[in-house]
């Protein structure tokens, strides 16, 4: 199985931020926050690339950040130099902060490589990322776009471009998309970080009549747990993801 992320989009602005970390300290973490969704992925290519720890950040969460990081704060010109490459490295994601200040996760390039394998997103797709990069799901859908080599398009707060695939939270899916216009070339629609109800399904299903909706539950810190679809019980968990255990003991659930 492949263990780095890898991409041929935006090379020479990847090899510019390479070039940039690999004048940091190993042992220093890099923070990514560039207020532009394409550097930011661009550095975060390039920089893993190097074998270095990165993470995208929001300008909140840059606050409380300690020594150990080193900002990037300034956009880069691209560049035409080749970067130098290391061994696969570990990267930082942040969970939600819904309950309390959002906490950093450390988790392996080969976990999300897994899970990509396994979405039937296709190269010839087109990605729509809603949200904030410095948020785990919008950082996992855009690296998945970007390292199977999918065209990838940030929304903002209006539709742009024209996906097929959407990874969304059930509220920015309906804030990003409340106009009346329906969308018939997306096939794929991946929900998560938040309640998804039948109210919900209903204006997937106006909005949206020919996706396949997939709900799934997971965390930062384990990415998928269980998913659900048209061929689960409505208002479930739906099945585990493949490849996950789940047992009940003791009244507790154990994944």
């Amino acid at each position: 199985m492949e263990e780095r992320f890898k991409s041929t989009k935006n090379q020479k602005l990847q090899n510019a931020y390479g070039m940039w970390a690999s004048k940091i300290d190993n042992k220093q973490i890099i923070a990514i926050c560039l207020y532009d969704p394409e550097h930011e992925m661009a550095a975060f290519f390039g920089i893993s690339a190097l074998g270095k720890q990165v993470c995208i950040v929001s300008n909140d969460i840059m606050k409380n950040l300690d020594k150990r990081f080193t900002a990037l704060t300034e956009k880069k010109a691209p560049s035409s130099c080749l970067m130098p490459t290391g061994k696969p490295n570990s990267f930082i994601t942040f969970t939600s902060g819904s309950t309390n200040n959002p906490k950093a996760i450390l988790r392996s390039q080969k976990s999300w490589i897994y899970s990509f394998k396994k979405n039937g997103v296709l190269k010839n797709d087109t990605v729509a990322v809603l949200g904030n990069l410095s948020h785990s799901l919008a950082l996992y859908a855009a690296t998945e776009a970007m390292h199977i080599e999918a065209d990838l398009i940030f929304t903002g707060l209006r539709p742009k471009g024209q996906p097929t695939v959407i990874y969304a939270t059930p509220t920015l899916l309906k804030l990003i998309y409340k106009n009346d216009s329906i969308y018939p070339i997306v096939r794929k629609i991946f929900i998560g970080g938040g309640v998804f109800n039948e109210a919900d399904r209903m204006f997937c299903n106006h909005r949206f009549p020919n996706a396949e909706i997939k709900v799934f539950y997971g965390t930062a810190e384990t990415s998928f747990i269980t998913v659900s679809d048209d061929k689960t019980p409505p208002n479930s968990v739906g099945r585990a993801y493949e490849g996950v255990e789940i047992e009940i003991k003791n009244e507790a659930v154990f994944i």
